[in-house]
């Protein structure tokens, strides 16, 4: 069970702080939650992509800046999971997806804006996506970087 992570109790590391379980304390908490459930995935979540300072770009990311920019300003989660499939036969998680352009986000290599509802989605607003100069830049740069790292030597088989 994955829990909501706004912000942890640092009695119980990995429970979120508050509620009902915040009222009784630890013990409480252990019952509901078990051991430290959580932890894990909080510490990921917040430390994904931690060449973020260095400027590098994961796989996944390139992956998702890549489909962004080929689909231009109407790029939401599930065309970019379909575009990603489509071009490289690799089916991927949505949430995955939402997490990669969260984080993107947040580094500024892609803006988002709330879409017009549509009849075909029952009414529902989409987040659509844009890739900005920064993100052009970043896929540039992380191109580069391999294609020196190709040029210096060629990849041998290691058996």
């Amino acid at each position: 069970m994955i829990l909501p992570c706004v912000y942890l109790d640092e009695e119980f590391p990995g429970v979120p702080a508050g509620g009902e379980a915040a009222a009784e304390g630890p013990a409480v908490r252990q019952a509901l939650y078990g051991p430290q459930p959580i932890v894990v995935f909080c510490v990921i979540m917040s430390r994904m992509s931690s060449f973020s300072e260095k400027g590098l770009l994961g796989e996944l990311e390139q992956l998702v800046l890549l489909a962004v920019m080929h689909q231009g300003d109407g790029a939401y989660a599930v065309s970019i999971c379909q575009e990603i499939e489509a071009r490289t036969g690799i089916a991927l998680a949505r949430g995955s997806v939402y997490v990669a352009l969260h984080r993107l986000d947040r580094k500024g290599y892609v803006i988002s804006r709330m879409a017009d509802p549509t009849p075909e989605r029952g009414g529902k607003a989409k987040r659509c996506f844009r890739l900005t100069a920064t993100g052009s830049r970043a896929l540039r740069s992380a191109e580069q970087t391999l294609a020196r790292m190709r040029h210096v030597r060629t990849i041998r088989d290691t058996r």
